[in-house]
C-alpha cells in the first residue's frame, strides 16, 4: 500500500495515478485542511490583500475531495473532523485515529508555584498567534491577580513572536527544549489559547498525560474528548481565559484533581500503543476490501 500524508503529498499520489497503477492508497488527513486555512486568514493581522487568501479555498476543498476519492482509506484524528468530510463529501472510507503520546510512567508531583506553560513550535502562525493574544490579553489580566504567576514559552522559534525581544515581566522564552519533564513539574497550569487550525493538539494531550490541567480555547480542544470542567477548562475570550487560568493557579487542590483526571482519559483513550493497535487492524481490514469499495458515496 501507498501511506499518503496531507495534501501536498496527495496531489504527487494523484499525479501518478494519471500515469501508473498506483497500489491501494491510504491517506492521513490530520488537518482539514481548508479549515485550517480559512481560520488562519480570517485572523489578525490584516491588511488590503489578505482576502485574497480565500481565492485558494475551492482548490483545497476540491484537492481534498479528490484525495478522499482516491483513497481506500483515509485517516482523521477526530469523530468531529469524520462527520465533517461525510457532510461536506459523503466521504464512507473514513477512519478516526486519534494522536497519541506515550505517557511518562509517574506523573509529577504537583507543582509548588504558580506556574503556566505554552509548548509549541512558534515558526508556526497559529502558535504565534495564540501567544502573542496571551499576552497582549490575558497575562496582564493574570498577573494583576496573581502577581507571583510566571509563565514559560517552551519551543523552537521563539523569536517569531512579536515580544522575544523585550519579555514582560513574568515570562521566559526558552527556545527549544530537548526534555520538556521539568518544566511540565514546574508547572500547574498548561495553556492552548489557539484561535486558529485544524486537527488536534497533541500538547494538549501531552499535558494531560503529565497530569497537568489545562485550559485551552474552544479551536484549542476542538476533536479532543477531554470532559469540560472536569478533565479540560475551555474558555474563549481574554477575560473568561485568563479567569480560568487565575482559579488555577490559586487552587493547587482543583488544578492537581484535573490534572489527575486528564491524565485517566490519556491511559484511557490515548496511548500510543493502542492506539497504533487500533491503526494497524484498521488497515488490514481495509486493505482486505476489494478496490471497487474505497472512495466516496
Amino acid at each position: 500500500c501507498l501511506l499518503v500524508q496531507r495534501l501536498c503529498c496527495a496531489a504527487i499520489a494523484l499525479r501518478l495515478q494519471e500515469r501508473l497503477a498506483l497500489p491501494p492508497v491510504l491517506f492521513d488527513l490530520d488537518d482539514i485542511e481548508h479549515i485550517a486555512h480559512r481560520r488562519l486568514v480570517a485572523q489578525p493581522p490584516h491588511w488590503r490583500s489578505k482576502p485574497l487568501a480565500y481565492l485558494q479555498l475551492p482548490a483545497l476543498v476540491r484537492g481534498e475531495r479528490r484525495a478522499l476519492g482516491l483513497a481506500r482509506a483515509s485517516f482523521v484524528c477526530a469523530e468531529n473532523d469524520r462527520r465533517r468530510l461525510e457532510r461536506l463529501f459523503g466521504a464512507r472510507n473514513l477512519e478516526v485515529i486519534p494522536n497519541a503520546v506515550v505517557p511518562p510512567p509517574a506523573a509529577p508531583p504537583p507543582a509548588d508555584a504558580p506556574g503556566l506553560l505554552f509548548v509549541g513550535i512558534y515558526g508556526y502562525a497559529p502558535n504565534r498567534a495564540a501567544a502573542e493574544f496571551f499576552l497582549d490579553h490575558v497575562w496582564p489580566r493574570i498577573r494583576a491577580r496573581v502577581p507571583a504567576a510566571r509563565v514559560v514559552f517552551a519551543g523552537a522559534r521563539p523569536e517569531a513572536v512579536a515580544h522575544y525581544a523585550a519579555a514582560p515581566d513574568g515570562v521566559t522564552f526558552t527556545g527549544f527544549v530537548a526534555d520538556l519533564q521539568p518544566l511540565y513539574a514546574a508547572a500547574r497550569v498548561v495553556l492552548c489559547p489557539l484561535l486558529s487550525g485544524g486537527g488536534t493538539r497533541v500538547k494538549i494531550i501531552e499535558a494531560a498525560a503529565h497530569a497537568r490541567a489545562v485550559v485551552a480555547t474552544r479551536i484549542g480542544a476542538e476533536g479532543l474528548a477531554f470532559v469540560e470542567g472536569e478533565e479540560i477548562l475551555v474558555r474563549d475570550g481574554a477575560a473568561a481565559f485568563a479567569d480560568a487560568c487565575i482559579g488555577l493557579l490559586e487552587d493547587p487542590e482543583a488544578s492537581t484533581r484535573m490534572g489527575f483526571a486528564a491524565r485517566a482519559r490519556v491511559e484511557a483513550y490515548y496511548r500510543r500503543d493502542s492506539v497504533a493497535a487500533h491503526l494497524a487492524s484498521c488497515i488490514l481490514a481495509r486493505l482486505r476490501h476489494a478496490p471497487g469499495q474505497a472512495g466516496t458515496a
